[in-house]
């Protein structure tokens, strides 16, 4: 159940007695997975987010409740004084965290509008590719930080997101996969699933789980910031780097022909300040079998943007990209099955470089 406005009220006013908040709150557009409102109080305003045991925009789709526990235990992490503040930087960090309330499933974190998305900033020329260098080092800093660590281990065992990506991702992926029955589909289709019951095993440091477009922000002050860590989990590094490579992939397709080489000098500057952060550590976490599912995650979150469960509204909308959805969708179930494309080569050769 939703809280009404009076215990939302409460809840902004506990944490923050001066603040004043208005109760006409304001419902933000692109919480696919929460409810998201901006409050305004008479110090500027704040984001309440709440948690509904289902996923919002699909709520035939049931999820844990709870996952705002480990987006609350993460960006308190990052406070100054927590244990890892020390990765967070002027140029890239997540929103402050200023409250959370288990019980009724709500987050209290700043606001950081005015703001876009960051790969918007590049496209229009406000900002460049070489930004993605502290976005790299950022993540690098996450990973290497945490490898390896039992508290993080066990204070993001975020096990029942895991298992409802499994679901609705690898799992509901490897259905349609089988279903086209043919040699190279029902190859990707095993692997597919294959891939998603090993991310359901313990992993090597924690993630920030849901790497894409949406959740990286350009302040009006130029700066990065990075939203949404209710998928924060202690998993396999080749989530993140792979996620964010796919929607580089992607964007590039539908890119305008003079800005297709944006998206891949986005992945390139992004890994090279990954390799820079993770330095030593890189050959660990990203080792010879991270290297070998790499392609099958980065297929998979393309497809679930084609074929799957998160096809809808996305990039390959309309007519005009029918196209390009279907060469593309082609293009990634052979990736997954261990036929690398020109399409793909040159982000995946950057991890052996």
């Amino acid at each position: 159940m939703v809280p009404d406005k009076t215990q939302m009220l409460q809840f902004v006013n506990r944490y923050l007695p001066d603040f004043e908040a208005h109760s006409d709150f304001e419902e933000l557009s692109g919480g696919n997975l929460n409810l998201i409102l901006r409050v305004r109080g008479k110090n500027g305003s704040v984001i309440l987010k709440h948690s509904p045991p289902y996923i919002a925009s699909s709520p035939q789709i049931p999820m844990n409740s709870n996952r705002l526990m480990f987006e609350a235990g993460a960006l308190e992490a990052f406070l100054p004084g927590g244990r890892l503040s020390e990765i967070c930087s002027e140029q890239v960090r997540p929103p402050d965290f200023l409250g959370y309330d288990k019980e009724n499933s709500l987050l209290l974190m700043e606001d950081v509008s005015p703001a876009i998305q960051w790969f918007e900033v590049i496209q229009s020329g406000e900002s460049g590719p070489e930004s993605a260098i502290s976005l790299g080092q950022f993540i690098g800093r996450l990973h290497s930080k945490t490898y390896s660590n039992t508290f993080f281990a066990d204070r993001f065992n975020n096990q029942p997101v895991q298992e409802t990506r499994f679901r609705v991702q690898y799992k509901l992926l490897s259905e349609k996969l089988a279903a086209r029955n043919d040699d190279i589909s029902r190859l990707a289709a095993e692997r597919c699933k294959e891939l998603g019951r090993i991310l359901l095993q313990p992993g090597k440091c924690l993630l920030m789980g849901d790497l894409w477009p949406p959740s990286l922000l350009w302040s009006t002050n130029n700066k990065i910031r990075i939203i949404d860590w209710e998928f924060a989990h202690y998993g396999r590094p080749l989530q993140d780097l792979a996620h964010f490579c796919a929607h580089c992939i992607m964007h590039q397709v539908v890119a305008l022909p003079q800005q297709k080489e944006l998206f891949f000098d986005i992945w390139k500057n992004m890994f090279e300040g990954y390799r820079k952060a993770t330095d030593r550590l890189y050959t660990e976490l990203m080792d010879s079998e991270e290297k070998h599912w790499f392609p099958v995650h980065t297929g998979a979150e393309i497809l679930a943007r084609t074929i799957g469960a998160f096809s809808d509204g996305y990039l390959f909308a309309g007519k005009k990209q029918s196209g390009n959805s279907g060469t593309l969708t082609d293009a990634a179930i052979h990736l997954i099955a261990g036929n690398q494309t020109e399409t793909f080569l040159p982000y995946l050769r950057l991890l052996d470089d």
